[in-house]
């Protein structure tokens, strides 16, 4: 119904006590250049989730973590991750979402080799429709690459890491992307305006 209605499914953000966060802590899933992420259980249920941290002394990287959550807060659509909670204290920040237990494309391929045709056809076509979804909602996502796209168990692809993503009306204050996947116009200029070309790209490298 969320789909059809244009209306976001995740929750709102929230600005909540340690006591009321009510995850644990699981083990270290990853770690990048803005932050760690972390398998988390929700206490209610027993379900998982993955959750990016970082500390409050790292202002860059909390803004950046609060813009990236505050993004996906308003998108929905079964091919980008969904947000589940943000938590905020002043030692640290967490944003928790959807946990894809299939993996990144990217360990895939490394760990059994290339997609047969028609599962890569499947998979491009879901990504095509992502990224369509992002761009009529005047998105870019600036870092299509191969370990930005995981598997669901049940095969389906989730689109994440909106660290670099901007609005069609924002100026880029950083070269976006990783340089194997990058679009020509973003490996010159930091200051351009993004443009849905540049995701075009990296999607067909």
């Amino acid at each position: 119904e969320s789909l059809k209605s244009g209306e976001p499914c995740s929750p709102s953000l929230s600005d909540v006590s340690v006591d009321e966060w009510e995850f644990d802590k699981g083990e270290l899933l990853g770690t990048g250049s803005m932050a760690s992420v972390y398998r988390v259980t929700r206490r209610s249920d027993c379900q998982d989730f993955a959750a990016k941290h970082v500390h409050s002394s790292q202002p860059e990287q909390l803004q950046a973590l609060r813009d990236e959550c505050s993004l996906l807060q308003k998108l929905c659509h079964e091919s980008i991750v969904c947000a589940i909670q943000w938590f905020e204290s002043c030692m640290d920040a967490w944003f928790c979402m959807e946990l894809c237990w299939g993996g990144s494309v990217e360990d895939r391929v490394m760990q059994r080799g290339a997609f047969h045709e028609l599962t890569a056809t499947t998979l491009s076509r879901q990504l095509l429709e992502g990224l369509n979804y992002l761009h009529e909602h005047r998105v870019v996502h600036r870092d299509v690459k191969p370990d930005n796209i995981v598997l669901t168990a049940q095969g389906h692809i989730k689109l994440l890491d909106f660290g670099l993503s901007r609005m069609l009306t924002q100026h880029a204050r950083s070269l976006g992307g990783s340089k194997a996947w990058r679009a020509p116009e973003l490996k010159t200029s930091s200051s351009c305006m993004p443009t849905v070309f540049a995701d075009v790209y990296s999607f067909g490298c």
